[in-house]
């Protein structure tokens, strides 16, 4: 699991430029709020949409915001707002790991790593095509930090890798 592909799993194209991911997560954060304003604390969706918010929030390293949201999580997956009828968020649910990961750890916390680390000590690994988000991809960038597909895959994420490139 990337930070690529949390955003992916947000609605948000990590290939993007920064002033579009701004504006698209703009929109998703938008709509994940009127969702909450329409939908009652007991709604099965209400704490997986303040994960995302939460996470979110993380990319902004916005601590405050980020740990709002991991409360209100907490808050609507407890026993006596959630419906008996509906589990809490797993651990395999990924915008709540990197939630729980940027609040408990906010120093250590790296959007450029792939190695991840739930709350309950297990580490995940995911590698993902920087560029189009698939799994597993066979290339790697010789810095170390980014992976690809293909030539094709590296080419197009240039533009977004260039600056952290140079910085290796």
């Amino acid at each position: 699991m990337t930070p690529a592909a949390v955003l992916k799993q947000l609605g948000i194209n990590a290939t993007h430029s920064q002033e579009e991911s701004i504006k698209a997560s703009k929109e998703v954060v938008a709509a994940y709020e009127y969702f909450l304003q329409k939908n009652p604390p007991d709604h099965r969706k209400v704490p997986e949409v303040h994960y995302c918010l939460g996470c979110l929030a993380c990319f902004d390293r916005n601590l405050t915001l980020a740990t709002f949201h991991l409360n209100k999580a907490k808050v609507a997956e407890n026993p006596s707002v959630r419906l008996p009828c509906f589990e809490p968020v797993g651990y395999d649910f990924e915008p709540k790991v990197v939630l729980e990961m940027f609040v408990n750890n906010p120093e250590n916390f790296s959007l450029s790593n792939n190695t991840m680390q739930t709350p309950d000590g297990h580490s995940v690994v995911n590698r993902v095509c920087n560029h189009c988000g698939k799994e597993n991809p066979p290339k790697r960038c010789p810095c170390g930090s980014v992976n690809y597909c293909n030539t094709e895959c590296q080419q197009k994420h240039w533009k977004v890798h260039k600056s952290d490139h140079k910085q290796k």
